[in-house]
This record gives C-alpha cells, sequence and structure tokens, in this order.
C-alpha cells in the first residue's frame, strides 16, 4: 500500500477524518434538501405501476422486467416502503445511504485482507479509511443517494464487488463457506440490474486464474451458463434502445467516446463540467483503461500476489464492462447520457478498486514519485469538498413544481408543461395517476391529491372566519385541458406566521372549483412579512365552468381564509 511516510503525524490523520466527516454530513444533508415524496420519472413505472400490478394479483412481476433489467431486490425495499412505512419514499432513500456505507465497510475489508502483514500504522490505516468514506459519499453520484428508485444502480455495484471478496478469502482460508456465500451473492446480483449476469462468469474465470480446484470451477462455468440463460426466459428488449452490435459497428467513435464518458464520469463534475468536462471525462476515462491494463500486466508478472487484489481488479473489469454494455443499449440516447449521475456510483467504486490495487502492485518508495501523488491527493480532496457543498443548495422551487405537478394529474388535468417534470409522457402518467388513485397509492393516498377529483363540483365542507392575506398574480390558458385554468399566487396567515399546506378554492356558492399547493420561494412576500412567509407561493388549476364573481381560497394546515382577486 502507498504510505504516508514512517512518522505519520496526526494531522493528516484528523485533517481526513474531518474531510470525511464534511462529505458524508453534507451527502446526509443533500438526502434531506432533495427528499420528495412525490413520484419522479422511473418510479411511475417502477413503483407505483409495480404495487398497483402486485395488488391486482400479477405477481410475477416480483421477477419481471423493468427495461432490460430484473429489479427484485430493490422492489423488495419499494414494498416494504409502501406497505408498512408510510409509502413517503423515506426507506428507499434511507436504503441508497445503508448500501454506499456498506459498499465503505466491503472497501475496509479489501484493505484489512490486502494489509494483512500490519505495513500500514495505525494513522496511515485511518487516513485511508477516511479517504475510502469521503470518495464513497461523493456528491457527483446525488441522484443514486437521494432517488427513491436507486437502490439497485448500488446493489448492482455492491454485490459483485461482495461476491469477488467472498471467493478471494476462499482462495486464502480454503473454507467452502466463503465459496458458497460468493455464488450466493452471485445469485442475488442477478436481481440488482441486468449487469449481474457477468458476475458468475467473472467468478469462474479468476477461479481459473487463482487456480481453484476443477470441481469448483466446474460450478462456477455451469453457474456462469445456467443463470444468464434462466435470466433471459421470457425476455424482451426494451423499447428505444438500441442493439449493442448495431451502435457499436455503425458509430465506433462516439461509442469509445461514450464508454471514456462513463468511465471518467466523476471528473467531469469535479471539474466544472461543461465542454472542458467532458474532454476531462474522456481523459479520465482513457487513463482509467491504461492503468487497468498496466496493472493486470504487472499483476501476471508476480509469481504471488494477492487474491484480494486480483478481486479489486475483476471488479474493475467488471464494471468497464458495464460501461461497454451501457454504451450499446443507450448510445442513441446521446453521449450526454454517459455523463449522467446515477452512473457515477459504478466508476466511483472502479476508481476506488483500482486506486488500491495500483498502491499494492507497484512502489512508490521514491520520494520523487510519492510527493507528487500526496499532492494529487490534496487537489483531489479540495476538489471533492468544494463539489460536496453544492448538496446544500435549497431544491425548494423543484420540489414544488413537481407538487404542482402531482396535483394537475391528482385533478385530471393535462398540464403537460408540469407533468413533464416528473415523466416524458403525460398521458401515461395520468394514466398511471389514475391508477394510482383507484389503489389508494403513494401521494395519492394523503390529501389534497386523494380527494381533490372526486371535490369538485360540491359543495365544500370547510369554512374558515380566520384571515389570510394573499393575492393571485397570474392565470393561464392550458392548450390541453380547455376547461382548467392555471393560477399562481401566494398566500400567508399572519396570525398564525406561517403558510397553509395547500388551498381548496370555493366559489360563491360554496362549490369547490379547484385547489392549490403551497411551497414556492417567494423572497418578496418574505420581505414584507418575514422569513416565515418564504414559502408563500401557490399554484394549482380552477374549473371555468364553477367560476362565479367571487371566489375564495381556504387554507389547510393552518386554516384560514382570502378572497382571490
Amino acid at each position: 500500500m502507498i504510505k504516508f511516510g514512517k512518522n505519520s503525524c496526526s494531522v493528516p490523520v484528523v485533517a481526513s477524518g474531518m474531510v470525511a466527516g464534511l462529505m458524508v454530513a453534507f451527502a446526509i444533508i443533500g438526502g434531506f434538501r432533495n427528499y420528495s415524496e412525490i413520484p419522479y420519472w422511473d418510479m411511475w413505472d417502477g413503483v407505483l405501476g409495480f404495487v398497483w400490478k402486485i395488488k391486482s394479483g400479477d405477481y410475477f412481476l416480483w421477477i419481471g422486467q423493468f427495461n432490460e433489467h430484473r429489479i427484485f431486490l430493490s422492489r423488495i425495499i419499494f414494498w416494504l416502503d409502501y406497505s408498512i412505512f408510510g409509502d413517503l419514499n423515506i426507506l428507499s432513500i434511507i436504503a441508497n445511504y445503508v448500501l454506499t456505507g456498506i459498499g465503505v465497510f466491503v472497501f475496509v475489508l479489501y484493505v484489512k485482507e490486502i494489509d494483512e502483514n500490519k505495513k500500514l500504522s495505525k494513522g496511515e490505516f485511518s487516513i485511508v479509511v477516511s479517504l475510502i468514506i469521503s470518495w464513497e459519499f461523493l456528491w457527483t453520484q446525488s441522484e443514486n443517494l437521494f432517488w427513491a428508485f436507486q437502490s439497485q444502480f448500488i446493489l448492482a455495484q455492491l454485490l459483485p464487488l461482495m461476491s469477488l471478496f467472498f471467493m478471494a478469502k476462499f482462495v486464502k482460508e480454503f473454507s467452502v463457506r466463503f465459496y458458497v456465500i460468493s455464488c450466493f451473492v452471485a445469485i442475488l446480483s442477478l436481481g440488482s440490474m441486468a449487469n449481474g449476469i457477468l458476475v458468475f462468469p467473472l467468478l469462474f474465470l479468476y477461479a481459473l486464474i487463482m487456480k481453484i480446484n476443477r470441481v469448483k470451477c466446474v460450478i462456477l462455468l455451469c453457474c456462469a451458463i445456467l443463470f444468464p440463460l434462466l435470466y433471459f426466459v421470457d425476455y424482451h428488449a426494451p423499447d428505444g434502445h438500441a442493439h449493442f452490435f448495431e451502435s457499436l459497428m455503425g458509430h465506433p467513435r462516439q461509442f469509445l467516446c461514450y464508454v471514456l464518458m462513463y468511465l471518467g464520469n466523476p471528473f467531469h463534475y469535479l471539474l466544472g463540467k461543461g465542454a472542458g468536462g467532458h474532454v476531462v471525462a474522456i481523459l479520465a476515462g482513457g487513463i482509467f483503461i491504461s492503468v487497468l491494463i498496466l496493472t493486470i500486466y504487472r499483476q501476471a508478472l508476480l509469481k504471488s500476489r494477492s487474491a484480494f487484489v486480483v478481486a479489486l481488479l475483476f471488479f474493475a473489469l467488471y464494471v468497464g464492462a458495464s460501461a461497454i454494455g451501457t454504451a450499446g443499449g443507450r448510445l442513441a440516447l446521446g453521449l450526454q447520457q454517459a455523463l449522467s449521475s446515477r452512473y457515477t456510483t459504478p466508476v466511483i467504486m472502479a476508481w476506488l478498486a483500482l486506486v488500491i490495487s495500483v498502491s499494492v502492485t507497484f512502489s512508490f518508495e521514491n520520494e520523487n514519485v510519492r510527493r507528487p501523488l500526496r499532492w494529487g491527493c490534496a487537489v483531489l480532496l479540495i476538489l471533492m469538498v468544494s463539489f460536496q457543498v453544492k448538496a446544500l443548495r435549497s431544491e425548494e422551487p423543484t420540489a414544488f413544481l413537481r407538487k404542482q405537478a402531482a396535483l394537475s394529474l391528482a385533478l385530471g388535468v393535462n398540464d403537460v408543461d408540469y407533468i413533464h417534470v416528473l415523466y416524458p409522457d403525460a398521458d401515461r402518467a395520468m394514466m398511471l395517476a389514475n391508477q394510482a388513485l383507484h389503489y389508494g397509492i403513494s401521494v395519492y393516498s394523503r390529501e389534497p391529491f386523494s380527494g381533490a377529483r372526486k371535490n369538485i363540483g360540491h359543495e365544500t365542507s370547510l369554512s374558515n372566519k380566520q384571515r389570510c392575506v394573499g393575492f393571485v398574480d397570474h392565470v393561464y390558458m392550458i392548450n390541453n385541458a380547455p376547461d382548467y385554468l392555471r393560477l399562481d399566487g401566494w398566500i400567508y396567515s399572519p396570525s398564525s406566521s406561517s403558510v397553509p399546506e395547500y388551498i381548496e378554492i370555493s366559489n360563491e356558492n360554496k362549490i369547490v372549483a379547484g385547489y392549490a399547493v403551497v411551497g414556492m420561494p417567494r423572497d418578496d412576500v418574505a420581505v414584507k412579512f418575514g422569513k416565515s412567509a418564504r414559502l408563500s407561493g401557490f399554484g394549482g388549476y380552477v374549473k371555468k365552468s364553477l367560476l362565479t364573481a367571487a371566489m375564495s381560497g381556504i387554507g389547510i394546515n393552518p386554516g384560514c381564509q382570502f378572497y382571490l382577486k
């Protein structure tokens, strides 16, 4: 392993520990700031669609496809979130952070096994652990942390890493239980994402290289054939995805760029995105491949090698193969797609595996080599902390837009401009929302979404003598929903020094004519009424046929009333 100096003082230990603490703390704060119970993008089909189909008796869906994947393990999390934890997406998000933490633990186990002769001092080992924590919780992978749908993306890397670790333990200790655990975890990998089918073939190659006995190699070979075949039973190619060889042969240059950008993804974020970030990502991807090949070659020349280093190199190959497979299926969506935040997680783990392998494989005893490496680590940490601060940014406007889009779906208002915030196909989103309302799933089991549509046109049961202050700023026509108007404005309750959660809009005959959600930041209102009025902005919908000369808005929690002007 790379050593930090014979007399490593406590300053680097404390500094690296503080950096790790900040990285984790900022990542957790980012999770809170980005939290939303509103379904987003793939969650509509992957969670809501899954839950209502299971409730309707389609139990085969547990192992059915989602795009090209069979996300069985994540579906367990989604179902638990729905059936036990109130369907608030909280369990699913916590799972993302817990799985990332388990990834840290597994990498630390690798380091402990590699450093079995205790060449690292306690201080140096603490620094290594802090660096692993910092890198693993990097905010470039933010989508896989705060998005409730992404546990499978973390599992698809974590499980192969664990499977290879237990196989390395078997090579070291010849205990059959580690071999069995490794195979069991490899089977679980099939229930994470499609690239899980690569794990048994990699284990078989690993077993050949590490000269595991013939019977166990044959077992792994049989598994490498059988389980992928089982995976493709009743499989159908998802719509909109290109064929692998069509992408490779038809666009070889773009294919290569996609793979390189994928493997250099984190550095695109760390160096500010933009055109320069694209170039940096390509260069970083090239460095990753070059160093990986060089390290594999160097390991091949060694008479004795660590089973755990070889396992880490196989994991890096696994991520590289995943990058190639992703390019084959997603190249048609554009090169920019390779830089998606969710693709950062596998690359983060692959770089960590590679760095650990390189530090063991090559000797860095020369101070002229070690000095620039230390400086490089320091610069990287500065870039990481600087980027991690972005986790503290407010996401309130985005959260509000999603809430208003969810309201439009609850009311059956085809407000495409807003629905596209949640899902690309407004008509399909409407269908899924209708099913969610029918089965009482997700936000559509709670007010105002659950009862909004059925209350329109009926007499309001609400009244409140407490007065709000508020104003309607704009009223818009909606092309795809001519029977509704969209309106926005602000509302505030001076008596309670707070803003309502939502508004029920009624006409002078006390008939419910519409609803609005509250929560858009309004700094202009905060200037007048104070900080408690900052999230006073509202947006909602009113049915045209129910408009009268006088319209009222009744705020809920706290209860108050104002006249729409």
